[in-house]
């Protein structure tokens, strides 16, 4: 696996003692030379994993040894020798970076678990660990848009309907971001202190760059934290920027292939991301 199938997602965070990457390619960790080109891409120990067995739950836990932990969707831990992952598909990866201490958590988040008050739980568990939720930066990683997780009658009931969309003939689609969203600010997290990457706007399709082995949202996501989106040049890089740059970039592709896509990065646009 090479590089161009991960992202690094550290300089979203102040704290510089700690890194987050995600992949954007499948990658089992049982085997030796899986577990090398995991250690050669990131520059992590992969025999210092912490690997849940997930289970849609709202089990999170904070974790002092490697290895692997069963029926857990969200791992916490204050050792900087270890490595917190999940592994996802549709659902959400979710990151919580202390802003100055090595305490960091990474939680699986499906509609069941959302639904269940897993974020809650997450807010709970660092608050019982002595530290406030004011503390944490959090990042939504990439996951499912309203486009395309759809439910039917017998589950939407289980949904605040503030994030359904009624598509008729008993389907309806969820926004599961902007869900998660709202109970991490009632948690009590800080909407300043919380970024979402969305590839898409609304019921929008997002699409990829076959050549560059990407998608287009993520492509131009690495073009600017790369210095591409530094629009007024000056070696300082924020959300802002970043966002506007993908943004325009993004439309301009898709209306090349004759649809709409525009993407949204929310946070706090002045928190600078990378410095040259």
């Amino acid at each position: 696996m090479s590089a161009q199938h991960w992202s690094d997602y550290s300089p979203i965070f102040r704290n510089e003692r700690l890194k987050a990457v995600f992949s954007h390619s499948s990658l089992l960790l049982d085997g030796k030379e899986d577990q090398q080109q995991f250690a050669s891409v990131t520059g992590l120990n992969p025999s210092r994993l912490i690997i849940p067995q997930q289970i849609h739950s709202t089990n999170v836990s904070v974790i002092r040894a490697a290895g692997r932990v069963n029926n857990l969707d969200g791992v916490f831990s204050a050792n900087p020798d270890l490595i917190c992952s999940v592994q996802v598909a549709d659902c959400l990866p979710i990151y919580f970076v202390h802003k100055s201490e090595v305490v960091f958590g990474l939680i699986h988040a499906g509609w069941r678990g959302l639904v269940n008050g897993i974020l809650w739980k997450s807010s709970k568990l660092l608050m019982d660990q002595g530290h406030s939720t004011n503390e944490f930066e959090v990042l939504i990683g990439p996951s499912i848009k309203s486009c395309c997780f759809e439910v039917s009658d017998d589950v939407v009931n289980q949904f605040n309907p503030a994030f359904v969309k009624n598509k008729g003939k008993g389907k309806y689609r969820i926004d599961l971001q902007e869900m998660a969203l709202n109970q991490l600010m009632s948690s009590g997290f800080q909407k300043d202190n919380i970024t979402v990457l969305s590839a898409a706007s609304g019921g929008q399709f997002s699409g990829a760059l076959k050549e560059k082995e990407h998608g287009l949202f993520t492509y131009y996501v690495l073009k600017g934290l790369g210095g591409d989106a530094d629009d007024n040049q000056d070696k300082k890089l924020t959300i802002g920027e970043l966002g506007k740059y993908v943004q325009v970039k993004v439309k301009e592709q898709a209306a090349i292939e004759g649809r709409e896509q525009i993407p949204e990065l929310q946070g706090d646009t002045e928190k600078v991301l990378v410095q040259w």
